[in-house]
């Protein structure tokens, strides 16, 4: 189950010249051309947000496990796995391989794998969230959100995707966005 989007990335990305995986909690409420551009190795969003930051990698090494704890991947760098885009077979395989291999040995399983294989291979990264909110960057923030010239906006940043994160306590959209947005994510979502 946890290396099933590696096993699937990879087996696509036989045949297609870009995959992109993303978690069925997704709403998109505009076009990613980010995405479809295809100018890097691999896309993702970060997790990092106002709350939930629990996510990073931390590492220990040394003799008799004396060194100092170091952080390799910071909360801020942490990359969600919920929409993984790559055009890079290679990418898929090294992320196959490492899900295979070690999945287990991490808390956050496959989406720890695609950090250190994302962060510690010579990939280009590209961040979705530089420019527009992708995923869990958003969260606690919903409640800003409003809807200019047929484009949902928080903080004057387009909502181009919303992840509804969380594991198994998902809300309903009505719960999380303002009343003025319903509208508008009924039309996207029918």
């Amino acid at each position: 189950y946890y290396n099933a989007k590696a096993v699937f990335g990879e087996l696509l990305s036989r045949d297609y010249d870009l995959v992109v995986n993303v978690d069925a909690d997704h709403y998109f409420f505009d076009r990613c051309e980010e995405i479809l551009k295809a100018d890097y190795d691999v896309s993702c969003p970060i997790n990092f947000n106002v709350t939930d930051n629990l996510v990073a990698i931390n590492v220990k090494s040394g003799i008799n496990g004396g060194a100092n704890e170091q952080t390799l991947i910071s909360v801020k760098d942490f990359l969600q796995g919920g929409l993984i885009a790559s055009p890079s077979k290679q990418f898929w395989q090294h992320y196959k391989y490492a899900s295979d291999k070690y999945y287990s040995k991490f808390v956050c399983f496959e989406n720890d794998i695609l950090n250190l294989v994302a962060y510690l291979y010579p990939y280009k990264v590209k961040i979705l969230d530089d420019d527009c909110y992708y995923g869990c960057s958003i969260i606690a923030k919903e409640s800003l959100t409003e809807i200019k010239d047929g484009k949902m906006f928080c903080e004057n940043k387009q909502v181009k995707a919303y992840h509804f994160a969380h594991g198994g306590a998902k809300k309903h959209y009505t719960e999380v966005f303002p009343k003025e947005t319903h509208s508008f994510i009924q039309t996207i979502i029918q």
